[in-house]
């Protein structure tokens, strides 16, 4: 798979591993970029307090913090949100899940 070092980051799906101490400054991104970028799933690794994270750019973000978070991949498959007429209402919950879980992880890592 291809790493995405692009800035800004074009439209597109992209995956990331973070270590949690990098989950704090994704998450500022991608709030400072809502409407233009969706964090499609979450997943924490317990053991080790890392994440794997799946967002999508939708739109034109500011600079990505490649420094901060490292370079993320780009993924292959599409989640076909275009086709949907009501898929602001998906987008929307996706967004506000992925925020709440990379938080949730960041507030883990403080302990």
């Amino acid at each position: 798979m291809a790493v995405a070092k692009t800035n800004p980051l074009p439209v597109g799906l992209y995956t990331m591993d973070l270590p949690a101490s990098s989950a704090p400054r994704l998450a500022a991104w991608t709030k400072g970029n809502r409407g233009k970028v969706v964090v499609r799933k979450v997943v924490a690794n317990e053991r080790d307090s890392s994440c794997a994270v799946v967002f999508e750019v939708i739109g034109r973000p500011g600079a990505f913090p490649f420094g901060a978070v490292g370079y993320p991949t780009i993924a292959t498959s599409s989640t076909g949100s275009l086709d949907d007429p009501f898929a602001w209402i998906s987008e929307s919950a996706s967004q506000l899940e992925g925020l709440a879980l990379l938080f949730v992880l960041w507030q883990l890592m403080k302990r």
